[in-house]
């Protein structure tokens, strides 16, 4: 564990998929029998696989959280601040600077913390910018800039590369639920191009 609000962050993204879980749950119990089904799978299979996976997500999740914090409470045990020969030093990785003064923290364990949030805001902003685009422009388009922008927030830096990979998601997915699940995604700008 890297911040003392890391736990809590955790036990919330553990709060959310178990809540995500029950929601999509409670859904499937709503569903009504009317929906066509398509050969041996119903509408009610891929649903109930989310559920499964979700609940599987959120208890992995809590053992790493009870794992993290063991390892945490093991590392304290037996530290203390000096090395070998009795010099005054850093134990935890972090730099020393030759003048008795030395940084704890990594410049990765800064930057991670400062850096979620902006993840988090790209992320938030691509999906915001996904549901505004995805009528007017279409599936391929708000999606071709979803997968972008999320390749963008989470660290790529390969502008031309994670724009051909998007723009393959976006058609590839549009095909796949257009032809292969008879769901027609809106397609915007490209209607007669699609």
């Amino acid at each position: 564990m890297s911040g003392p609000g890391k736990p809590l962050t955790d036990i919330g993204v553990v709060a959310l998929l178990l809540g995500v879980a029950a929601l999509v749950a409670w859904d499937l119990t709503h569903l009504s029998g009317a929906y066509a089904q398509r050969g041996p799978v119903g509408p009610a299979a891929i649903p109930s696989v989310v559920v499964g996976l979700l609940v599987l997500c959120a208890a992995l999740l809590t053992v790493e959280i009870i794992r993290g914090r063991a390892q945490s409470r093991a590392g304290e045990g037996g530290e203390s601040g000096t090395q070998d020969g009795g010099e005054s030093g850093t134990q935890d990785g972090g730099t020393h600077d030759g003048d008795g003064s030395g940084t704890h923290e990594s410049d990765d364990e800064e930057r991670d913390r400062s850096g979620g949030w902006k993840t988090a805001v790209v992320l938030a902003g691509a999906l915001v910018l996904t549901i505004a685009l995805i009528e007017p422009a279409g599936w391929v388009i708000a999606g071709g800039l979803l997968f972008w922008l999320s390749c963008y927030a989470l660290g790529s830096r390969h502008q031309l590369r994670d724009l051909a990979v998007a723009a393959g998601l976006a058609l590839g997915s549009f095909y796949l639920f257009d032809a292969g699940l008879g769901i027609h995604l809106p397609a915007g700008v490209l209607q007669g191009i699609l």
